[in-house]
């Protein structure tokens, strides 16, 4: 069984930004073209600032997305999602650790929401014995501890970590998070990415994953998105019409 992931999208409105519905419309396109059903949202399916419960719910029964499924995983900027939110029959909101299979002979997924002030260690922990080793595939939001060194001064401070401790003492088949915006795949562990730039710093085309239970593959899908935000270098030589010239090759 094939299912589709995503994270941080952080709905807002339709109004205030359109373009973050947009994005998760895109996926939900894309997964009716191949056939998919479940989409797994790994935290932050709403925005901390502005949530719109309603409108969500609506999207979900809309006759085009009523056949689908969505998982939602709560993450640290909506970490109180549960379904007294939510109304439609088809969403179901992860509010406790739960070690879940999609089809008998597949791999086991572990489904964990966001949990303040813990670490993912303490809840992988809880459920080893539910875990076999090398056959289940973690999926849930916060900060892979040996990773990325980049610090973001939107979130300063550690979010519900996963250490190499972890990874080498319950061996998952792979890792994936949602909470850091920056597509990253490395080693075992791959975050995501945000389906939407939220701001110049989101570079580049974004992106959703599929994941094969049965055999864990794992495989990237473009997303067209409204905005792409990127990092552009210019060399300006001395010439005549300097001004015409870069906005032709801009434009080019």
């Amino acid at each position: 069984m094939k299912i589709a992931i995503t994270a941080d999208v952080h709905l807002t409105s339709r109004k205030l930004h359109p373009e973050r519905y947009h994005a998760l419309e895109n996926i939900l396109d894309q997964m009716l073209q191949e056939e998919i059903t479940t989409l797994i949202v790994a935290g932050d399916l709403f925005d901390e600032s502005s949530r719109n419960y309603d409108e969500f719910d609506t999207f979900c029964k809309s006759s085009k997305y009523s056949k689908n499924k969505f998982i939602l995983i709560p993450g640290n900027h909506d970490v109180r999602l549960n379904k007294e939110f939510v109304t439609a029959e088809n969403v179901e909101i992860i509010t406790e650790p739960t070690v879940r299979s999609f089809e008998s002979k597949g791999l086991k997924l572990f489904l964990l929401p966001y949990k303040p002030d813990k670490s993912m260690g303490e809840f992988i922990a809880e459920k080893s014995t539910e875990l076999p080793e090398n056959d289940w595939v973690l999926i849930g939001h916060g900060d892979w501890a040996e990773g990325m060194r980049e610090p973001n001064p939107f979130e300063p401070g550690v979010y519900m970590p996963l250490t190499r401790t972890d990874m080498e003492t319950y061996k998952p088949e792979k890792v994936i998070l949602g909470h850091i915006h920056k597509c990253l795949d490395r080693d075992k562990i791959h975050y995501i990415g945000s389906p939407c730039g939220l701001d110049i710093t989101e570079t580049g085309r974004r992106r959703f994953l599929i994941l094969d239970s049965k055999t864990g593959r794992l495989t990237p899908k473009g997303i067209d998105s409204d905005y792409i935000y990127f990092n552009e270098s210019f060399i300006i030589l001395p010439l005549k019409n300097e001004k015409t010239y870069v906005k032709q090759q801009i434009a080019s």
